[in-house]
């Protein structure tokens, strides 16, 4: 593989020296202001020492998102395959950083990128869900819960019958049905400090066979 240097030369083409100036002015302006908000009472010397301090993380985070994007790219053939794949993946590293600094719950990040307690290489290489805060990511993990239960639920085999329970949309006697949770299958004792567990039966998913409603039901003996 190619070293970044090497591919600084062959990038030339791809009006790369505009492009990293334009990306470290926009990374600049984006921590200058994520600075500017997370210290409003910010006055004076005060003031111009911060956006000296946000210069200097935005020309680390340039930095870092130059060199990780070549170190990330994947070259097919040449060269000159490997720039063009480091570009894009640089482009994307920035806007994603520029978009992120805008967000309130990232401004600690720049406190942390300014103290030295975060670095600017390791920042860059942070998955996406790192920069979410707790409640974006809450909100996140439940989507993808409920996306894995939909699917599930949706290729489940429906492998037993039951003409006592009764579809609640059109009342039709006799369902099919999977079990996807049963208590009776749990151990009774055990857990807390070997009480009795509580029979809950089980929790069934139901298909209807003359309208297809489907839905859960717990509590089936």
């Amino acid at each position: 593989m190619a070293s970044a240097g090497e591919l600084d030369g062959q990038c030339q083409d791809f009006g790369v020296p505009a492009l990293r100036q334009r990306s470290l002015d926009l990374l600049a302006r984006c921590v200058a202001d994520a600075s500017r908000l997370s210290l409003e009472d910010a006055r004076g010397l005060e003031a111009a020492w911060l956006n000296i301090v946000a210069g200097r993380c935005a020309l680390e985070l340039e930095f870092a998102a130059w060199s990780w994007a070549h170190a990330s790219a994947t070259p097919s053939t040449g060269v000159t395959d490997h720039a063009s794949c480091a570009l894009r993946v640089y482009r994307g590293k920035v806007r994603f950083l520029a978009t992120t600094l805008k967000r309130p719950e990232t401004f600690p990040l720049f406190g942390k990128l300014r103290d030295g307690e975060v670095k600017a290489c390791e920042l860059v290489a942070w998955p996406e869900e790192e920069f979410l805060g707790e409640a974006r990511r809450r909100e996140r993990l439940e989507h993808q819960e409920e996306a894995f239960r939909a699917v599930y639920i949706k290729d489940q085999s429906l492998d037993y019958f039951d003409d006592r329970l009764a579809c609640p949309k059109c009342f039709t006697t006799g369902v099919s049905y999977a079990v996807l949770r049963d208590s009776w299958a749990l151990p009774r004792a055990g857990g807390c400090m070997g009480h009795m567990r509580r029979d809950t039966g089980k929790c069934i998913l139901a298909e209807c066979p003359a309208c297809k409603e489907r839905w859960q039901q717990d509590g089936i003996v």
